[in-house]
């Protein structure tokens, strides 16, 4: 067997500390599954206000260290948190960036908070302090979406010969190119990078910084979070302008598909769910639609109707506009529909007004709710996932697992892991779509009202969609093979020349 490798994880968001999405759920998942196949695993993330919520310093590791943020000296401490993992959790605390109600945007406002560059400037050059000060050297750090993106160019730009922390192969994730970390020319001063970084071909995107773009200009390897959207992004549609990044970089570039953490999401032992279910015995799949249907407050009457659930947030790319203009016709299929979610105001007010035009058939729940994403995942016929584009998506997944079918466009992790429904077709474990209306999603929903109401069609839709298998265990063997990828390319490109750390980080 292989030597075990020393992995930090560079996280804005981990389950069960702080999530708005699924990439928390992925980095407490990918961790976990390294730590049991024998690999030491550190995650570190910010020390928000709900992190201190659910978890207390178990040790301070770095009692202090003080960086620059453009004139000003900024000091913090990183702590490792008690925490029933096989991963150990690191938080970099400074309440004055940290301790507030949102992660990054403030709930109030619904808006970014200014000081992000500021926020996520400190904690790169915290996880820079940290390194610098480890017992024992790593060998990959993995850095997740733009809040990681500064740490991989720190690690190109500065690198520095000591070698506790000299030689760390960096790996950068793309969750959702859509966010790129983007700000104005002067925020240079707060990340300290040097004149040079600001470039095309490095950190500068359209006359902005982009700290993701900087991450995948600087990183050994890029990954991305399924093999279709490896591909798309290397396309002007969906390649926001970086297309031609990832394409010069394709054999740095690697899609894998998530996995699926079958302990927290699985219907035969789920604790958020009123009664427990297999695919052998589904019986409780039905005490849970009850369940679900008292829960948004629709009566039990209405339990003969498909349900059908969207969880996720209020955005555009969710396909929100492909919902809302046939909302009345989906009603007039036969559906009760439920919504779980938060984002964009125009969306929220939309789904207040579903709600008031049909109570009897509309329950929506704003905001995100662990229990009440299980409970939907449980009880619901139907999941909607008509995305403009979805570089992976776990909801679809989670739902084959409870016997709830996924109604999908074909797009990303969408695509590759469901096999739509067709007429005379096998195998189908969810129903797909391709083209970006209304009128294709609602094609498509008339189909599976018609299958619902066939109970033995239905059954072998249900029973496909609960023995796909998307285990993580055998995924991160791929994550092996990418780290030990990292590791080559670090040593064939060799090592950055040293150079003083930014902004006089001490």
């Amino acid at each position: 067997m292989a030597k075990g490798l020393k992995v930090l994880f560079v996280a804005s968001e981990v389950a069960p500390l702080a999530k708005t999405g699924g990439m928390a759920d992925v980095c407490d998942a990918i961790p976990k599954y390294l730590a049991e196949a024998g690999h030491d695993v550190d995650v570190i993330l910010p020390y928000y206000r709900v992190v201190k919520s659910v978890a207390s310093p178990a040790e301070t590791v770095l009692k202090k260290f003080t960086v620059s943020i453009g004139d000003a000296k900024v000091s913090g401490a990183v702590h490792r948190l008690e925490l029933d993992r096989p991963w150990r959790a690191l938080a970099v605390e400074n309440d004055q960036y940290f301790d507030r109600e949102g992660l990054y945007t403030d709930p109030a406002r619904g808006a970014d908070y200014a000081d992000n560059a500021e926020r996520f400037a400190f904690f790169a050059k915290a996880v820079l302090a940290y390194l610098r000060a480890a017992k024992s050297k790593y060998d990959v750090v993995h850095a997740h979406d733009w809040q990681g993106g500064l740490v991989v160019s720190y690690l190109r730009l500065f690198g520095d010969q000591e070698a506790k922390w000299a030689a760390p192969a960096t790996v950068a994730t793309i969750h959702n190119l859509g966010y790129m970390g983007l700000f104005p020319p002067e925020a240079g001063h707060v990340f300290g990078l040097p004149p040079e970084a600001f470039h095309a071909d490095q950190c500068e995107f359209h006359g902005r910084w982009s700290l993701l773009k900087g991450g995948l200009a600087h990183a050994d390897i890029i990954s991305t979070v399924s093999e279709k959207y490896a591909r798309e992004i290397q396309t002007p549609e969906l390649g926001f302008g970086m297309e031609d990044l990832l394409a010069a970089r394709a054999d740095r570039l690697v899609g894998i598909t998530h996995g699926v953490d079958y302990t927290e999401w699985n219907p035969e032992s789920d604790p958020y769910i009123v009664a427990t279910y297999s695919a052998a015995q589904l019986e409780g799949k039905q005490e849970c639609k009850l369940d679900l249907l008292a829960t948004f407050g629709i009566a039990k009457e209405w339990a003969r109707k498909p349900v059908i659930a969207f969880i996720g947030r209020l955005v555009e790319q969710k396909g929100l506009d492909l919902i809302m203009p046939i909302v009345e016709d989906i009603v007039a299929h036969g559906y009760i529909l439920i919504f779980l979610g938060e984002g964009e105001k125009k969306y929220e007010t939309n789904l207040r007004q579903l709600q008031e035009l049909f109570p009897e058939s509309v329950g929506v729940h704003l905001g995100f709710s662990e229990e009440l994403a299980h409970k939907i995942e449980a009880g619901a016929d139907l999941l909607l996932l008509p995305s403009l584009y979805e570089p992976c998506g776990l909801s679809q997944m989670y739902s084959q697992k409870y016997g709830t079918l996924p109604v999908v466009r074909a797009t990303g992790g969408l695509d590759d892991t469901v096999k739509g429904w067709r007429k005379g077709s096998r195998g189908a474990n969810g129903f797909k779509f391709v083209d970006k209306n209304p009128e294709a999603l609602l094609k498509v929903l008339a189909d599976a009202a018609m299958l619902f109401e066939d109970g033995t069609r239905w059954r072998k839709l249900v029973d496909a969609a609960m023995a796909t298998d998307y285990s993580w265990p055998k995924i991160i063997k791929k994550y092996e093979r990418l780290y030990r990828k990292a590791i080559r390319v670090r040593k064939e490109d060799g090592q950055a020349q040293a150079a003083p750390l930014p902004d006089g980080q001490s």
